[in-house]
């Protein structure tokens, strides 16, 4: 795997737990909602949220669970990209080789 500049993984490590926070405030808020529409059938929601949170504990492991190199950073930045987590005002804080890399290295895997 292609390791990204020394630039860019200081950047990298610094946005990671921005970003874990993000992601986490953006599932709670999917909670709550559920929550909030919630018949009165609650068994049914406790099952509908069982299910959501297993399915977002899933994939906030392939987002933030990797190995923390620069050799896995230009994965976790496309998932991040990928998932909409990375605002581009944190996107243009990298390198243009590594947004690039990043933006085409997964495309075709």
């Amino acid at each position: 795997m292609q390791k990204i500049p020394e630039r860019d993984w200081k950047i990298v490590k610094r946005l990671y737990p921005i970003l874990l926070q993000r992601y986490c405030q953006q599932q709670l808020d999917e909670i709550n909602s559920l929550i909030d529409k919630a018949p009165c059938d609650y068994h049914q929601t406790w099952l509908e949220l069982y299910d959501l949170v297993r399915k977002r504990n899933k994939e906030m492991s392939e987002l933030f669970d990797q190995m923390m190199s620069r050799g896995s950073a230009l994965m976790m930045l496309f998932l991040w990209k990928k998932n909409g987590l990375i605002r581009q005002d944190e996107w243009l804080q990298l390198s243009e080789e590594t947004r690039c890399l990043a933006d085409d290295s997964f495309v075709n895997d």
